[in-house]
C-alpha cells in the first residue's frame, strides 16, 4: 500500500470516528452543531495518522489507536478555532470556509474551542486501552497540549518581540507551538500498541517532522507574500532564504528518517517523511 492511499484511509477512518463521537448537543444544540462544523471539515489529519501509523508499526491495531488519534485531532481543531480568532491570527477562511468565529460569533468560536478540547479527553478516556494505558494518554495530551506544549509555543509566538527574528527563535517557536501536537500523535501510538519504550525514537521522529513541516510551510506562505508583496518576516524562508530553508527542512527530514528506518514496518511513515519535503499546499 502507498503512503497517499493510507493516508487517505487513515483520514477516512478518523472522520468517521469523529462523525459517530459529535453528536448533537442536548443542553444547547448550537454548540453540538458548531464542533461538528469546525472539527469535520476534512483537514489533512496528519497527526492522527501519526498516532495510527505509529500503532501499526509497532503491533498495535486500529482499534486500539482510534480514539486516541480522534483526541488529538479534536485538539488541533480547538487550537484552529481559537487561531482564527481576531485576538490571534485574525483569519476569515480555514479549510475552504467561513472561520468559527465568523459563522457562530466570537463568543460562539470561543465556546466551541473549549468544547472541543474538553471532548478530546472524554474520546481519549474512552478508547479501547487499559486503565493505566489512558491514564498514561490523558497524561501526556495535557502536557503537550497546555503551556509546556502548543499553548506555550502560541504564547511566545504572540509576544511583541521586534524583528529581527532569528532562527533559534523561530525553532523555538515551532518545538511547542507545531511539534508539541506532532510528538504527541506519535507518543499516542507507542501507547496505544503497548511499547512505551519507543517514545524517545517516536520524539526524535516527530519533532524533526514538526520542523519539516513548519519549514516548509513557510516557503510556501513566503512564496505567496511575496507574490502579494506582502511582508513575511516571522518566517523561515523569510530568514534563512528559501534555498537554505528548503536545506534545513531535508535535514531535520533525514533526522526523522532515521529514528524509525530500523523498525518493522517503518515504511509508510519513512515514505510520509520524504513526501512532506515536496508538498504543495
Amino acid at each position: 500500500m502507498n503512503t497517499q492511499t493510507r493516508l487517505e484511509q487513515t483520514a477516512a477512518l478518523v472522520y468517521n470516528t469523529l462523525d459517530k463521537l459529535l453528536q448533537p448537543a442536548a443542553v444547547e444544540p448550537i454548540i453540538g452543531e458548531a464542533m461538528r462544523y469546525s472539527a469535520l471539515s476534512k483537514g489533512k489529519m496528519v497527526r492522527p495518522f501519526l498516532t495510527l501509523e505509529f500503532c501499526r508499526m509497532l503491533g498495535g491495531t486500529d482499534e486500539n489507536a482510534v480514539h486516541l488519534a480522534a483526541a488529538i485531532e479534536l485538539i488541533h481543531c480547538y487550537s484552529l478555532v481559537h487561531d482564527d480568532l481576531p485576538c490571534m491570527d485574525d483569519d476569515d477562511m480555514r479549510r475552504g470556509k467561513p472561520a468559527t468565529h465568523v459563522k457562530y460569533g466570537y463568543a460562539g468560536a470561543v465556546l466551541t474551542g473549549d468544547a472541543l478540547l474538553t471532548r478530546a479527553f472524554g474520546v481519549a478516556a474512552e478508547a479501547n486501552l487499559s486503565p493505566e494505558q489512558i491514564l498514561s494518554a490523558v497524561r501526556l495530551l495535557a502536557h503537550e497540549a497546555g503551556h509546556e506544549g502548543m499553548i506555550g509555543g502560541q504564547q511566545i509566538d504572540t509576544d511583541d518581540t521586534p524583528p529581527p527574528y532569528s532562527h533559534q527563535h523561530l525553532e523555538r517557536i515551532s518545538m511547542y507551538k507545531t511539534c508539541a501536537l506532532f510528538r504527541c500523535a506519535a507518543q499516542l501510538g507507542c501507547i496505544a500498541a503497548g511499547r512505551e519504550d519507543t517514545r524517545f525514537a517516536a520524539v526524535e521522529y516527530a519533532d524533526n517532522l514538526g520542523l519539516a513541516f513548519q519549514i516548509i510551510d513557510d516557503i510556501l506562505d513566503y512564496a505567496e507574500s511575496k507574490d502579494a508583496g506582502l511582508p513575511e518576516e516571522k518566517n523561515f524562508a523569510h530568514i534563512l532564504g528559501e534555498a537554505v530553508a528548503r536545506n534545513l527542512a531535508k535535514t531535520h527530514t533525514e533526522v526523522a528518517i532515521k529514528a524509525v528506518v530500523g523498525f518493522d514496518r517503518s515504511e509508510i511513515l519513512v515514505e510520509f517523511a520524504k513526501g512532506l519535503l515536496t508538498r504543495v499546499v
